[in-house]
């Protein structure tokens, strides 16, 4: 493994198929198989901007998207586990093994690292376009605060699989 980690994060909609292979994988719904399949079974969805006329059009880039879904209680208690998931992992790179250490609730962390050496986290909500992505811009900052806190050379891929379908 060189001294770089690399980190791809993708945001995509379950809507548009299976999501891309993945170390782990962070679904924002509650619908079946889905919540089972990624252990979430029983939790409320994260707030959704679709139904909101006015929000509709923006996408989870957007600051107001991104300040109304973090306002919303689920979103905050899914952004706690995936911070202690992440603080694992960096500890884990610090360690010389980025492998299997993203174990919360909502992680499908059963898969093991991606051969190329590039850790792939997945974002996944119905469409791509709102909740995958807010949380994908907020894993991709998080991420880059711990790597530097910690002096680990980061590289991330940020990537909206379903960006402009609806």
């Amino acid at each position: 493994m060189s001294n770089v980690f690399s980190l791809r994060i993708v945001a995509c909609g379950t809507n548009y198929g299976e999501p891309p292979t993945h170390d782990v994988c962070y679904y924002l719904g509650h619908h079946e198989p889905w919540a089972s399949r990624f252990g979430v079974a029983g939790r409320k969805s994260v707030i959704n901007p679709y139904y909101d006329e006015n929000l509709r059009p923006l996408t989870g880039r957007h600051p107001i998207i991104y300040d109304y879904i973090f306002a919303d209680e689920e979103a905050q208690w899914r952004r706690q586990r995936i911070d202690t998931d992440l603080v694992r992992l960096f500890d884990s790179v610090r360690a010389g093994q980025p492998h299997r250490v993203l174990e919360s609730v909502d992680a499908d962390a059963n898969l093991p690292m991606q051969e190329d050496d590039v850790y792939v986290i997945v974002t996944l909500c119905t469409g791509g376009k709102h909740r995958s992505q807010t949380f994908a811009v907020y894993i991709s900052r998080k991420a880059q605060s711990l790597a530097d806190d910690l002096g680990i050379e980061l590289n991330i891929d940020l990537v909206f699989r379903d960006d402009g379908r609806e």
